[in-house]
């Protein structure tokens, strides 16, 4: 439609390895956040809480006794995920290629001109990317894990787009309820 503007698709979602929903509610009762609860599906509870960055949510990380796939996705600027095994994050991912550009302190850096650096490549954080434990989520399926190694490592913006690798993460996964998802 003419004049309609296409709104851009953005996800934040927390998944926990259980076919209990009763579990994820009991879980944001005992760290106090409110949520909303997902179905299980393929033994894993989707929700959604008031706080959705994974690194400022401790009550969530220190009340979590399972396992635990923090999922993110923003169309227009990348996709990443952090797995937590109890309290203890053992792998994260980020892949961006757009938006801009922060210093190590989390603050956007401005050129000398006043203006916004933005990402012009791919830009990849697997610092914390522990193969062995994102593997360990999957079936040991020769296919599945060599497509795992594939999505993670575009060559380019353009193929890191159409490849769709947010989707074939969960896939592998066996995660649902990922679209267009988030507490507020």
């Amino acid at each position: 439609m003419e004049g309609v503007e296409r709104m851009s698709e953005f996800s934040v979602s927390f998944h926990l390895r259980t076919d209990n929903s009763q579990e994820v509610v009991n879980l944001l009762k005992d760290c106090g956040l409110n949520g909303y609860v997902f179905p299980s599906v393929n033994n894993w509870t989707t929700f959604v809480c008031e706080e959705e960055d994974i690194e400022k949510n401790d009550k969530l990380i220190n009340a979590n006794s399972g396992l635990l796939v923090y999922y993110n996705f923003a169309e227009e600027y990348g996709w990443g995920f952090s797995i937590f095994k109890a309290n203890e994050k053992v792998c994260s991912y980020d892949c961006l290629w757009g938006g801009p550009i922060f210093d190590e302190d989390g603050e956007v850096i401005i050129d000398e001109n006043g203006e916004l650096l933005e990402l012009e490549d791919i830009s990849i954080d697997d610092s914390n990317l522990k193969i062995n434990e994102l593997l360990g989520l999957i079936e040991n399926d020769v296919s599945k894990v060599n497509k795992i190694k594939e999505i993670l490592y575009p060559k380019s913006i353009q193929e890191a787009i159409e490849s769709n690798p947010h989707y074939t993460f969960v896939e592998l996964l066996g995660i649902e309820n990922i679209d267009w998802i988030s507490y507020v």
